[in-house]
This record gives structure tokens, sequence and C-alpha cells, in this order.
């Protein structure tokens, strides 16, 4: 600690002196009675040569580092976003081809109708009664004048099931491609 206050300053400013010339490449001699003098190099000392290297090194090191850290970053935001597209595609592909069964089952709906002789829950009797009549009359021949359905619902049925049957498959190839 020091007593008397202008030895404390002086000796503060000739460190701080002595330390900006140090940094800026100057080295300091001291004659005998203790005041600085200040020599020229021709080249820097080390010392001061290096710590300013260090500084500069690890400050540029830090600045690649997090560089290299934020890209990283982004590289793995980016294959999430591609992951949830193809997701969201895999689900409309899914989503899809519910509908197209749901379509497909409302269409063969009849038909099992008329197998279960109704039977079947989502069947209502009265109406196959009707229907089997309507059949039993136009193709018994008895409506002169009237074409004729010759099974035409019956053969529509086969066909819904046969359109059916390609969309699935059409289905299934394009998201074997996919």
């Amino acid at each position: 600690m020091c007593v008397d206050i202008w030895k404390c300053v002086d000796y503060d400013l000739e460190h701080s002196l002595d330390w900006a010339l140090r940094k800026r490449g100057l080295e300091v001699t001291r004659s005998r009675l203790g005041k600085p003098w200040i020599e020229r190099r021709a080249h820097i000392s080390e010392p001061a040569m290096s710590s300013d290297n260090y500084h500069t090194y690890f400050t540029i090191f830090g600045i690649l580092l997090l560089a290299t850290i934020i890209r990283s970053q982004d590289l793995g935001l980016e294959e999430n976003v591609k992951e949830l597209l193809a997701r969201r595609k895999s689900l409309d592909y899914v989503k899809q081809l519910v509908e197209d069964m749901d379509n497909q089952l409302n269409r063969l709906q009849k038909r099992t109708c008329y197998v279960n002789a109704g039977m079947s829950d989502s069947c209502d009797y009265k109406a196959l009664v009707k229907d089997l009549n309507n059949e039993v009359s136009w193709s018994a021949g008895e409506t002169p004048g009237k074409r004729k359905r010759n099974g035409e619902a019956l053969k529509e049925s086969h066909a819904d099931i046969g359109r059916f049957l390609r969309s699935m498959r059409v289905l299934a190839a394009n998201h074997k491609r996919r």
C-alpha cells in the first residue's frame, strides 16, 4: 500500500508507459538512475508479438468454430423439414387411399345386401325385398314395351370391384415409385 500518493501515481504511470511501449514493440531499458530509456529495435520482441498473435488466432478460431456450429445446426433443420414433408406426403397418400376404399365400399354395399340376403347391419330388408321383386319382374319379361334390365346392376357391381382392384394396384405402384 502506498503511503505517499505521488509515488504511487508516478509508479503506476511508469508501469503503464512500460506496458504501452512493450506492446508497440519497443524495449525499455533502465539506467543506473532508474529512468527509462527507449531503444528502437530492428525487430519486434517475441513476447509482444506472440501475445498479440495468440489473441488474434484465438479470435479467428472462435469465429470459425461458431460459424461451423451454426452451419451444422442449419443442416439439421433442413433434414427435419424434409422429413416432415415426406411424412405429409405419405399421410396424404394414406388419406387418399382411405377415401378411395370408402367410396368403393359404398358402391359394393348393394351387392353385399344381395349376397347376405339382408342379414348385414347396413341393409334394409324391405328395400332388399323391393329390389328383388323389381329384378324378378324385369327379368321375367312381363313388361311389354320397356327395355329389359339383363342383370345390369350385377354387371355394374362386378365392374366396381374390378375398378377398385385396378385403382389399388395403381396406388401401390405409385407409392413404390415415390
